[in-house]
């Protein structure tokens, strides 16, 4: 009981922000893995061009106070064209002190799989006035697929991973405001496959469009093991088969018994309903 009061008004911090960098812009990513997320998270960067991106945080206790910081220390610089990625250095090895010293104009946060009820989530998009908070979400039916194929058929595992995903769909539709404030969603689905719909997030975010963001995209990120279905193997077929994945599990119980929810089916109509693999998910497992 005590621990949870003290974790509900402990401090929380940026990791490598102080007051010498209160006027860099924060942006904070949250999504499922599985998600393209990675994908997204490099155009970003490379629209904003001058950024670290500090990958798969979580909150890290550092004596009286709560740090959003890389599991294993893992961040990506990018400036001058050029990307300086550190891998996995482990989380103590994180060289803050250098990035305060390069003296970013942005930083990025990415989280994965985290619950937007969770007390040290809604707090952390508060914690100051200049964060953009992001939520990307990849249609449940091959963001399924993709997870228990990378991630195995733990159902405990694959049913609170599924509760965050319809969290992120209430907030996307407006449904629920568990972030209290105003929010940048990005469907993957349209980002993949849509100029017009990618040139729109740049607007609404007030960054440019990069040619070198948009080459970026013919690249598989090498976070998390890459694709989930390719590895790191070139596939030319990738985007394409990014919206089938679902087919090599449309007859596994475990999926189905999953995707086959009243509440996950709503939103999901309301959020992807535009797009026709919906319609020929429900005609084809019919079959």
């Amino acid at each position: 009981m005590i621990k949870n009061q003290f974790k509900k008004f402990a401090p929380l911090m940026l990791n490598c922000v102080d007051a010498s960098t209160q006027d860099t812009k924060v942006y904070i990513s949250i999504s499922p893995q599985r998600s393209g997320q990675h994908l997204i998270i490099r155009w970003l960067c490379e629209n904003i061009a001058d950024v670290v991106h500090f990958n798969h945080c979580y909150f890290y206790r550092r004596n009286l106070s709560y740090h959003l910081t890389p599991i294993n220390g893992r961040r990506v610089i990018y400036r001058g064209g050029k990307i300086d990625d550190n891998l996995w250095p482990g989380r103590e090895k994180l060289d803050c002190n250098n990035i305060r010293k390069l003296s970013f104009q942005n930083m990025l946060f990415s989280m994965e799989d985290v619950a937007l009820s969770n007390n040290f989530v809604k707090r952390i998009v508060n914690v100051r006035e200049n964060i953009h908070s992001i939520v990307i979400l990849r249609d449940p039916y091959n963001w399924l697929a993709s997870t228990m194929k990378k991630d195995g058929n733990s159902k405990k595992l694959l049913e609170k991973k599924k509760s965050c995903y319809i969290q992120y769909l209430e907030q996307a539709l407006g449904e629920k405001d568990y972030l209290k404030k105003n929010i940048t969603t990005i469907n993957y689905n349209k980002f993949l496959i849509e100029t017009a719909y990618r040139e729109g997030l740049c607007n609404d975010m007030n960054i440019h469009l990069s040619q070198r963001a948009e080459e970026s995209l013919q690249d598989i990120p090498t976070f998390g093991g890459g694709s989930s279905f390719s590895g790191h193997d070139a596939d030319i077929k990738l985007i394409e088969s990014v919206f089938l994945r679902w087919k090599s599990y449309k007859n596994d119980s475990l999926y189905r018994g999953l995707i086959d929810d009243e509440r996950l089916v709503s939103l999901t109509d309301a959020y992807f309903g535009e797009f026709p693999y919906c319609l020929l998910y429900t005609s084809d497992a019919a079959d």
